[in-house]
């Protein structure tokens, strides 16, 4: 087995999981849970699930980006194209926050993959939200904000190619 392998090499044990192309170990360097929109809304690294032919979740991507955001995108719809993560395990970087834009039948799949993951912080828009759901991550220790990113993020400094101004 390669990690009985490599451990006797390295002379420690080894514990890294791999999952698709991701590296569990990665996504568990996630931020704390933090209170309130407008402190998630200050954490780097950000993950937008929703589908991607929706124009919220475009102009989602595009706001983080803006604001200076390390941001991927989740696709969980049939209709992600080639090279879309479906879901958070599949993702490259490790997170701070989700910022979830979909059905809470998808959304309850995606806190669950939180837990896992590490990842503390989602930031629910309008629609996404249910009850169930709230409860489910307050439960997990995931910090729940239900609001709208783009409403929230207006008058942030935006940081682009090393200058900054207000959005």
């Amino acid at each position: 087995h390669w990690k009985s392998f490599l451990s006797a090499k390295l002379r420690f044990p080894l514990s890294v999981t791999f999952v698709g192309c991701a590296l569990t170990d990665t996504m568990a360097a996630s931020s704390a849970a933090v209170a309130g929109g407008k402190a998630m809304l200050q954490l780097g690294r950000w993950a937008v699930v929703g589908r991607g032919s929706n124009e919220i979740v475009k102009q989602l991507l595009a706001r983080m980006e803006v604001l200076g955001k390390d941001v991927q995108h989740v696709d969980p719809s049939s209709s992600a194209p080639p090279g879309v993560a479906k879901t958070l395990r599949e993702l490259a970087r490790p997170l701070d926050a989700v910022n979830l834009c979909a059905n809470p039948k998808v959304g309850a799949a995606v806190i669950e993959d939180m837990q896992k993951l590490g990842v503390k912080n989602v930031f629910v828009q309008p629609g996404a939200e249910s009850l169930e759901l709230q409860a489910r991550a307050e439960q997990l220790g995931i910090s729940w904000h239900a609001g709208c990113v783009l409403v929230e993020s207006r008058g942030q400094a935006a940081h682009h190619n090393g200058g900054s101004s207000k959005l």
